[in-house]
C-alpha cells in the first residue's frame, strides 16, 4: 500500500455509513469494533431553511431489522483505522506515485521520489483526481468539475452535540443544502457536531468563492442552525470553538467505459466520483473492494470492478442522486413539489414506505458477481 502522506494521519470527518456499507464490515468481523466507535441515528430530518417544515425519514432499529445491518455515524479516521488493523501488508508512507509501467508479467508503480514499487496488480484508489485514472484513460480520464463547491467544519460544542444525538439534520435552499450531525465520543471524534455545506456556483460580492461562516450566513438565519432542530438554544458562534473550514470542488463528471485494463483497477472516486447527496461515496468504494476481492478469488484478475451489476448498480446511483440533489435544492418540477404541503403530509404519515420505495435496492444491496 503507497500513501504519498509521510504519516498515515487522522484521516478526513465525519462518515455517515448505511446498511449496505456496513454489512460489507461486518462480514470482516469488524461489527463490534465499528459499533464502539460509532453513533447510530434514529432519523434523518430534512428541513427547508424558510419554515423549517420538511420530511423526516426513519433509521434506527427498523431499518437494521430490515436491511440485517445498521446505519451508522463515525469519524473517516476510526473507520480507516479498524481497516489498516485487517491488512497484512505494510503501509508505505511519503510515496506518491505519478504514473505506473505495466508488462505482461507485472507493473511498477513510479514514485514522485524516482522509486518504483513492482506488483502483480495495481489499484488505483487515489480519489477524484486520480493520477492512475488520466494515465489509463487519457483524456476521458480527465476530472470534469460540477457547480457544486463543499465545505466542511467540525464545531466543538458538546451540549449542542448531545442534544443533536440520534438525528442527521439537512437543511434545504434553493441552490444549497447543509448537513449537521453529531460524531461519538472518541479520541478522533470528540463529540463535535460535523457539518458539510454543499453550494451551487457560490460567489462573493468580489466574485471569489464565499469562504468558511459566509457559507452558513448565505444559509439563511443562522438562528436555524443555533437551534438544531427542537434541542433549544444551544449559545451563539462565539460560544462554538472552529476547526478550520475545507473547500472541495466536486467532480462527478467522470463515467468511463471501464474500471480496469489489464493489471490496473481503479476503485472509489478514482473509478466513479459521486455527489454527496445520497452519502453514499465510502459504501461504493467498500462494495468495490469487495467485488475486486471476490474477482480475483474465482481468478478473474480485476474483471470484478467491471461486472455488469456493478455498472448498472453505480449507474442507478447517479440517477438516484441527481433526483435527490433535486429536492435537497429545490430545483425542477420534482424538487418543487417535494416541498409542498401536500407531499409533506405524505412523508409525515408514511415516512417508512417512501424510504424503503426510494432506498431498499440500495441499502439491501448484494455483492456484486462478475458477470461480464
Amino acid at each position: 500500500m503507497l500513501e504519498r502522506r509521510q504519516t498515515e494521519g487522522e484521516d478526513g470527518a465525519g462518515l455517515q455509513l448505511a446498511p449496505n456499507a456496513t454489512r460489507l464490515l461486518r462480514e470482516l468481523g469488524l461489527e463490534e469494533e465499528l459499533r464502539a466507535c460509532s453513533l447510530a441515528p434514529e432519523v434523518i430530518e430534512i428541513r427547508s431553511w424558510r419554515d423549517e417544515a420538511g420530511w423526516r425519514v426513519p433509521l434506527g432499529s427498523g431499518l437494521a431489522r430490515r436491511h440485517g445491518a445498521p446505519y451508522l455515524i463515525c469519524h473517516r479516521g476510526d473507520v480507516l483505522a479498524l481497516l489498516r488493523r485487517r491488512v497484512q501488508h505494510e503501509m508505505m508512507t511519503g510515496r506518491e506515485v505519478q504514473g505506473f509501467a505495466q508488462g505482461e508479467g507485472g507493473v511498477a508503480a513510479q514514485c514522485a521520489d524516482g522509486s518504483a514499487v513492482e506488483g502483480d496488480f495495481l489499484i488505483g484508489a487515489d480519489g477524484v483526481h486520480s493520477c492512475i485514472r488520466r494515465q489509463l484513460f487519457s483524456q476521458a480520464g480527465e476530472s470534469v468539475g460540477s457547480a457544486h463547491i463543499a465545505w466542511r467544519l467540525q464545531l466543538e460544542q458538546g451540549e449542542a452535540a448531545r442534544a443533536m444525538r440520534g438525528r442527521v439534520c439537512v437543511w434545504c435552499g434553493r441552490g444549497r443544502h447543509l448537513v449537521a450531525y453529531p460524531l461519538p465520543e472518541t479520541r478522533r471524534g470528540r463529540g463535535r457536531i460535523n457539518i458539510v455545506a454543499v453550494m451551487e456556483n457560490p460567489t462573493c460580492e468580489s466574485g471569489a468563492a464565499t469562504p468558511g461562516e459566509e457559507v452558513i450566513a448565505a444559509f439563511g438565519d443562522w438562528e436555524a442552525m443555533r437551534r438544531l432542530g427542537e434541542a433549544g438554544e444551544v449559545g451563539g458562534m462565539a460560544s462554538f470553538s472552529r476547526l478550520p473550514w475545507k473547500k472541495y470542488h466536486l467532480s462527478p463528471g467522470v463515467f468511463l467505459p471501464r474500471w480496469s485494463h489489464g493489471r490496473i483497477g481503479l476503485l472509489g472516486d478514482a473509478a466513479h466520483p459521486l455527489l454527496p447527496f445520497l452519502a453514499q461515496g465510502a459504501g461504493m468504494a467498500l462494495e468495490d473492494a469487495f467485488a475486486l476481492a471476490d474477482g480475483l478469488k474465482r481468478g478473474d484478475g480485476l474483471n470484478g470492478l467491471d461486472c455488469a451489476f456493478r455498472r448498472k448498480r453505480i449507474e442507478r446511483l447517479r440517477r438516484a442522486i441527481a433526483f435527490q440533489g433535486r429536492l435537497f435544492h429545490r430545483r425542477g418540477v420534482w424538487g418543487r413539489l417535494a416541498w409542498r404541503p401536500e407531499a409533506r403530509l405524505l412523508g409525515r404519515y408514511f415516512p417508512e414506505f417512501l424510504r424503503n420505495a426510494r432506498l431498499d435496492w440500495l441499502y439491501g444491496g448484494r455483492r456484486a458477481k462478475a458477470s461480464g
